[in-house]
């Protein structure tokens, strides 16, 4: 079997974060689990996006289906390995932007993610 070229980092999965992706629909489930594997072989994926209010190395995908927007947010460029940060459904119907129960949901588990890779 041929070595990848590729040392893949540690996920470390925050809070519910892989609960609430394994139950997406399966095509948003699927596109969002290809971007986290590539996030974890240190790529970035078409479909990622930083996520500025939280800092220059918290990223989020996006994953339109059947009208519904599914996002995962994610911290890279950490000791330990990659944090999965939340996955959620977008539920606000204005604007592009993330609803402030996220909002303070992915804030409280960056904090976390920081202090637990301190540790």
């Amino acid at each position: 079997m041929a070595k990848l070229p590729y040392n893949p980092y540690k996920l470390i999965w925050m809070g519910d974060s892989l609960e609430v992706l394994s139950a997406f629909p399966p095509d948003a489930k699927r596109q969002l689990g290809f971007g986290v594997r590539q996030v974890q072989n240190g790529l970035t994926p078409p479909f990622a996006k930083r996520l500025k209010t939280f800092g220059r190395d918290v990223y989020e995908l996006i994953s339109n289906d059947h009208g519904n927007t599914y996002r995962v947010a994610y911290l890279i460029k950490m000791k330990k390995g990659v944090y999965v940060l939340d996955a959620f459904m977008k539920k606000s119907k204005k604007g592009i932007g993330i609803p402030q129960e996220d909002k303070a949901r992915i804030l409280a588990r960056l904090k976390r993610a920081i202090e637990r890779d301190e540790e």
